[in-house]
């Protein structure tokens, strides 16, 4: 079971990592078009700033209080 999360949690992190990167060229505002996408790019980097950081939070929280 911890095994499963581990790998559950390690792709989590890597994908948010991936997005967040992804998305620095249009945040910045390079590129075509990038200054019509870039309020959204903002938004969507920082919910997965928020994001990473609880997830592993509250999985961590639940996990211990379940065992």
């Amino acid at each position: 079971m911890i095994l499963w999360i581990s790998k559950w949690v390690d792709f989590r992190v890597k994908d948010g990592h991936r997005a967040i990167i992804a998305l620095m060229p249009i945040a910045m505002g390079i590129g075509t078009g990038a200054q019509l996408h870039q309020p959204l790019a903002i938004a969507v980097i920082g919910g997965f700033i928020l994001a990473l950081p609880l997830l592993l939070i509250v999985l961590r929280w639940t996990y211990c209080r379940r065992s």
